[in-house]
């Protein structure tokens, strides 16, 4: 699960489990006490931390974990429960999924989980907003991290942390899993306004609505079709997109290409009128879809 993630958004770092008491107390600890944070980003490199409170340098995190309950202040988010030990690397078993990004992989996750509310204010990033709440809330959450996380723990500039339940993960996994099948999300865009006669048309070429663009076969290809709109809110251009999966083609004009993880993606821009199709009623859309995909794969 984490494999097919990591690809699908091209992440550097390993997907993190963390799991509250867990049954069994391994080791290893770490050889002397550390921050949170610190161990979270050690962990997306390949180790493991089972820790008790005498393992954390930080006393936030020791609060936000529920190591111990704070006697003089309110602190939220925070483990309610007791917490006797914390596993801190394996995805088996874990109660929250942690995941190291860049802004454009959470937009990515963001359609993939149709939307993130997160909730942040720059305190407690990792032990507080990214673990604590999720794993009390049961939903995902974002955080772009706390000074703590950055100057000791070691998060760079343009990283920002997800927190998914476990629940949210395993989803997610499948999401991309169907996705893959069928060339990958190339947009998140809603459409909701296509007329229906027009849906009518692209199905009779063989064609069927997704959420943003028309999916389907044509010559025994992939194909999608995304409509494109003029200032005036009329659909005046489409977009043909290829998505070939480990080939390699020669792509020439109108054509264009673009790499996408283990995905070629063809893709060209049309003006529907000057090729004599109606998208409207979808005169001659077929005829011109299975020429142009000819065209561009060189059959």
């Amino acid at each position: 699960m984490s494999e097919v993630i990591r690809a699908y958004l091209g992440m550097k770092y390993d997907l993190v489990g963390i799991k509250i008491n867990p049954a069994e107390n391994k080791d290893p600890h770490p050889s002397e006490p550390m921050w949170f944070c610190q161990m979270v980003r050690e962990a997306a490199l390949g180790k493991e931390f089972t820790i008790s409170p005498d393992d954390l340098a930080c006393p936030n995190a020791e609060l936000a974990l529920g190591f111990r309950a704070p006697k003089y202040v309110r602190i939220e988010p925070r483990i309610k429960e007791e917490v006797k030990t914390v596993r801190i690397g394996p995805l088996e078993g874990a109660d929250v999924v942690l995941l190291i990004l860049v802004p454009e992989q959470v937009m990515t996750l963001s359609i993939l989980l149709g939307g993130l509310s997160p909730e942040f204010k720059g305190e407690m990033g990792v032990c507080g907003e990214a673990v604590a709440r999720v794993y009390e809330e049961k939903k995902p959450n974002l955080s772009f991290l706390c000074n703590g996380a950055r100057l000791l723990g070691g998060f760079r500039p343009n990283e920002v942390i997800l927190g998914l339940p476990t629940e949210d993960f395993a989803n997610l996994n499948r999401r991309i899993e169907n996705l893959l099948k069928t060339g990958g999300s190339l947009c998140g865009c809603q459409v909701s306004d296509i007329p229906s006669e027009m849906v009518r048309g692209f199905k009779e070429a063989g064609l069927e609505k997704g959420a943003d663009y028309f999916f389907g076969k044509i010559k025994g290809r992939q194909v999608r079709v995304y409509l494109n709109k003029d200032e005036t809110g009329r659909f005046k251009q489409l977009t043909l997109y290829l998505p070939l999966k480990g080939e390699e083609i020669e792509v020439k004009p109108p054509f264009q290409s673009r790499r996408r993880g283990e995905w070629l993606d063809v893709y060209t821009v049309l003006d529907p009128q000057s090729l004599g199709v109606d998208l409207y009623t979808g005169k001659n859309l077929k005829d011109v879809l299975e020429r142009l995909t000819g065209q561009a794969l060189g059959g």
